[in-house]
């Protein structure tokens, strides 16, 4: 089976690059040899493992040899993995170029001298081992300055990207999933450089959004270096129909009728969005402005898992006659004399 990376790091497959580089950050420092003395053996091991695993998931094309055939795919493709050959200082390599030339340790108020390639750690007389503290955070030592750097790097994050999703009335009606394609820049290994990529998301539609409803992609925009990347954030827009007009919850067709059928009542017959037919007999005088409504046949309405709808109204157009003759004339005063 080979190693489960996703595991080593305690994350999943849909960790984006900013969670893998914090997963990683937080158990290099915690396994770190030079953080547990009384435990040399196993923390190299694991320090090993989590330097090997980042290797791999840190690196696009690595990662989608991995997801797709295993560590096995990853030695018999030319992507320059070691596999088995992954060694303690490969590991010490990557903590390093993580990390930069400055102590990490030292974050946490240690004196953290370098020693055999790496870190050693020191400073806290009577501590001992500290566990793990979570990345940077550590209780309530005396560490105001980096940590305040961390907090002012971590709190910049690029501005959204917004992009319309059109969307048929139909679709909005029913309930749809659209997979959009999104390309952005992702940093290189290094943290210095980037790269294009593209990524599917999927968007699942549910019956009765809304115009302007938004679905927000969480720091899936470009990478910079130092920078959180901005969110990417889809906002839905109702196409025009050739039957219907949306209001709210309610659905608003347009009828022609003629000034005997508005005098005398008629059946009319409305075709919905899900195909069925509805049968409405008008029983009464539709006069000017005169709008009816067919309770429940409008927009879906979600409400604690339970769906209703909102209102059909039929707003009614009377064509009266061009011209009348003098025999329809004299009827017409007949009928209307009171």
């Amino acid at each position: 089976m080979g190693k489960d990376y996703y595991k080593i790091l305690g994350i999943d497959k849909s960790s984006t690059p900013e969670e893998i580089k914090k997963a990683y950050r937080k158990l290099a420092l915690k396994w770190h040899p030079d953080r547990n003395p009384n435990n040399q053996e196993e923390a190299e091991s694991k320090f090993k493992d989590i330097g090997e695993a980042y290797s791999v998931l840190s690196d696009t094309r690595k990662k989608q040899i991995y997801d797709q055939l295993g560590e096995e795919g990853l030695r018999g493709q030319s992507s320059g993995f070691s596999g088995g050959n992954f060694s303690f200082m490969n590991a010490e390599d990557i903590f390093k170029q993580f990390f930069g030339d400055e102590n990490p340790f030292s974050s946490f108020g240690g004196s953290g001298a370098k020693h055999g390639g790496h870190f050693q750690f020191g400073g806290f007389p009577g501590m001992g081992n500290f566990g793990d503290m979570g990345g940077f955070s550590f209780g309530g030592m005396n560490n105001n300055n980096n940590n305040n750097n961390m907090q002012d790097m971590q709190s910049k994050q690029s501005p959204p990207t917004e992009t319309t999703l059109s969307l048929t009335l139909e679709e909005l009606y029913h309930g749809t999933t659209k997979k959009m394609r999104i390309s952005r820049k992702r940093l290189t290994q290094d943290g210095h450089s980037t790269y294009d990529d593209n990524k599917i998301v999927e968007i699942n539609v549910k019956p009765g959004w809304k115009a302007g409803t938004k679905i927000t992609f969480p720091k899936e925009g470009d990478e910079k270096p130092g920078v959180i990347p901005g969110d990417i954030i889809f906002i839905i827009a109702e196409k025009p129909h050739g039957r219907f007009k949306r209001n709210g919850n309610d659905l608003i067709c347009k009828h022609s009728i003629t000034l005997k059928q508005a005098l005398l009542g008629f059946n009319m017959e409305v075709e919905t969005l899900d195909n069925r037919t509805l049968r409405i007999p008008i029983n009464k005088i539709v006069s000017p402005g005169y709008t009816h409504k067919v309770a429940n046949e409008g927009m879906p309405i979600s409400k604690g898992g339970q769906q209703s709808k909102g209102n059909l109204l039929i707003e009614f157009e009377i064509i009266f006659p061009n011209r009348l003759t003098e025999s329809q004339k004299k009827t017409l005063s007949e009928c209307l004399e009171n």
